[in-house]
């Protein structure tokens, strides 16, 4: 099946639905000193609660990351979302970004997009290493010559 060209549009009133019941957030007591011992520190939360009602801007970090060719493919009956930015310069190594949950798109736009790298640079040369490539390297495909546990660092 093609992939489906996809924007973000969060309707204006979820994001006034959104604020207004920031605005009615019922805080809970906490135990005096606890911090984060027994969950969220209530003062860290009271601060992210009143960024998100008065100073984050949902508009531009959605524009953002629209500027982006995004996509969906329905894939075993779930929709799969996707962006694709083409490499840059003669022979571009094709590169598969994937994150699980809890994460998002977001972390690889903070870390690669907005300095416009992806695709910008000629394939490494051998050795080519992943961080966290462990625990999943049961979970890829790669071509027979490459070993997977091999491309990571000791």
């Amino acid at each position: 099946m093609a992939p489906t060209p996809f924007t973000i549009r969060i309707p204006d009133a979820t994001l006034a639905d959104l604020r207004e019941r920031l605005d009615r957030v019922r805080w809970p007591d906490e135990i005096p000193g606890a911090g984060w011992q027994y969950g969220t520190d209530l003062t860290y939360l009271r601060q992210l609660v009143d960024y998100w009602r008065t100073q984050y801007d949902w508009r531009v970090h959605e524009a953002r990351l629209n500027a982006f060719q995004q996509f969906t493919v329905p894939l075993s009956e779930i929709d799969v979302h996707f962006i694709h930015q083409p490499g840059i310069g003669p022979a571009p190594l094709p590169l598969l970004l994937l994150h699980g949950w809890p994460g998002s798109v977001w972390e690889f736009y903070k870390r690669r997009f907005s300095q416009g790298k992806i695709g910008s640079h000629s394939p490494p040369p051998p050795p080519v290493f992943f961080e966290d490539l462990a625990p999943f390297c049961e979970w890829i495909f790669l071509p027979p010559e490459l070993d997977c546990h091999a491309l990571i660092p000791v």
